[in-house]
């Protein structure tokens, strides 16, 4: 029932997926940045981080 005078819980659950992809491409771009031994994965994690955090906004806004 509190949920009911809150508005629910989606909101919140998606915007913490937003604010995670933003950080785990961040942090995989910082690991790139310095050089890891595996750069190509650590790049990669960074861009597909990204397009889902595009793919999400594009969700959120009912693009999609």
């Amino acid at each position: 029932m509190a949920l009911a005078v809150i508005g629910g819980i989606a909101q919140p659950v998606e915007g913490a997926s937003f604010v995670f992809l933003l950080v785990f491409a961040l942090v995989n771009a910082l690991a790139w940045h310095a050089g890891v031994r595996q750069r190509w994965l650590s790049g990669a994690g960074a861009l597909a981080s990204l397009l889902g955090s595009v793919v999400l906004v594009a969700y959120i806004a009912g693009l999609i």
